[in-house]
């Protein structure tokens, strides 16, 4: 086994081991952690475990002495900076919310490890007041980043109006993971940015801004969109973790939760059409609005008739989602989601299915008589034709123009025929 397996399997070796005696531990099994700890001592060809010990104890010391934050998550390098790890948002949004002056958050979702720098790990976030200080700090900027500048030849210098150019060359395993050397630009700048006098901060900062661009181990975050990332990662949590078939205390509990972060009307759209009226119901306590835009559509597109019978019972209409609203209502309805694609989702049947049983009339005109079918023949959405056909709709209403449904499409049909023999030859 050459030094580098042997200090990878050193790393894990303790996780190993617990992950063993506590998978056995579940199915029942009466097992000693020494036991294991003699197991994943034989995998790793050592003759004992108090060897393994040894090396684990070792390995550990050497890579305290690369910890750039102590056990509080503070840079022992600089102030102003806090380093944690988190698999909640719920925790990560409190340290944000602890921390008002953390202005810049960095936050890793692969390990990351520089020669000589900290070893980040998958969950890590870093908290710091600039940006450029905390990318400084995360790269080991003096150690691993070096700046030169080049002067342009005799013949070079008469086409550009500055003397030379900058160009930043990177150290170690730095270039692994940030490039390789990389060229001042000029576009944002112009050539203030490449005069051999440039403010070194100002030439800094536009080169880590440049670097955060490219693709990074990390993500750089403001306040703003740190909260932005939160709010869809609790979106994510709350469908996740939903109890199953929870009781009321349950259900209400889990709401409680969630409530400061997604807020109510967030939760209802993700419950209407998911949740029983019985649920839905206990969401009044908290605020809940079942008049608002879009709840129908959402209960329509799940299929649930309680849902939708909840709605109407709360004031909406299925009619509502169908009847045009504004002059163009119908055919911009249709211009929206169900055509896209020109498949037909099972959601989208779903939906007109919904309303099919509550009796909608397919063939509403709008102002210049054109039905839901004339729209899809326009647009080409055959599948969605041909199932509100099967629904009644009815292909033969004129328009204005004196056409219907079925003659529009023949036409499109006819276009398309015409279209692919002159691609491809009859």
């Amino acid at each position: 086994m050459n030094n580098h397996q042997h200090t990878i399997s050193i790393s894990n070796a303790t996780a190993t081991i617990n992950q063993i005696h506590a998978l056995l531990k579940s199915r029942n099994i009466d097992i000693k952690k020494s036991d294991c700890k003699q197991l994943v001592s034989q995998v790793l060809n050592y003759s004992t475990s108090n060897e393994l010990d040894s090396d684990i104890k070792q390995y550990n010391l050497e890579q305290k002495k690369q910890d750039k934050f102590d056990r509080n998550g503070q840079s022992k390098q600089q102030k102003g900076f806090m380093l944690k790890n988190f698999n909640s948002p719920f925790k990560l949004l409190n340290t944000l919310n602890k921390n008002p002056l953390a202005s810049a958050i960095i936050g890793f979702d692969e390990e990351f490890q520089l020669d000589g720098g900290h070893h980040y790990k998958e969950g890590d976030y870093l908290f710091a007041k600039n940006k450029v200080e905390a990318f400084k700090l995360i790269v080991q900027w003096e150690a691993n980043v070096n700046f030169e500048y080049i002067p342009y030849d005799d013949e070079d210098a008469e086409e550009v109006e500055t003397e030379g150019y900058w160009i930043v060359s990177l150290k170690g395993n730095a270039e692994e993971y940030l490039g390789n050397d990389y060229y001042v630009s000029t576009h944002n700048l112009g050539n203030e940015i490449n005069s051999k006098d440039v403010d070194k901060h100002l030439l800094e900062g536009y080169v880590i801004n440049e670097f955060l661009d490219f693709d990074q181990p990390f993500f750089f975050y403001s306040r703003e969109t740190l909260n932005d990332y939160l709010r869809d990662w609790f979106d994510e949590e709350y469908g996740n973790n939903f109890p199953e078939s929870p009781s009321e205390i349950q259900y209400i509990e889990y709401i409680k939760k969630f409530m400061p972060h997604l807020g109510i009307e967030e939760i209802v759209r993700m419950e209407v059409g998911s949740s029983g009226p019985d649920y839905l119901k206990l969401l009044k306590e908290f605020g809940a609005d079942y008049t608002a835009d879009g709840l129908m559509e959402i209960a329509a597109m799940t299929g649930d008739i309680k849902a939708c019978d909840f709605l109407i019972n709360e004031g909406h209409s299925i009619a509502s989602i169908i009847k045009p609203k504004w002059k163009t209502g119908l055919g911009s309805f249709f211009l929206n989601a169900h055509c896209s694609g020109r498949e037909l989702s099972e959601a989208i049947k779903s939906f007109y299915k919904i309303a099919h049983h509550y009796g909608i009339d397919f063939n509403i005109q709008d102002e210049i008589n054109r039905t839901v079918l004339h729209h899809c023949a326009y647009r080409g959405c055959e599948e969605l034709y041909q199932f509100l056909i099967s629904l009644g709709a009815n292909e033969m209403i004129a328009d204005n123009s004196g056409q219907t449904p079925k003659q529009i499409r023949k036409k499109n049909i006819s276009k398309s025929d015409d279209l692919f023999s002159s691609v491809f030859g009859k």
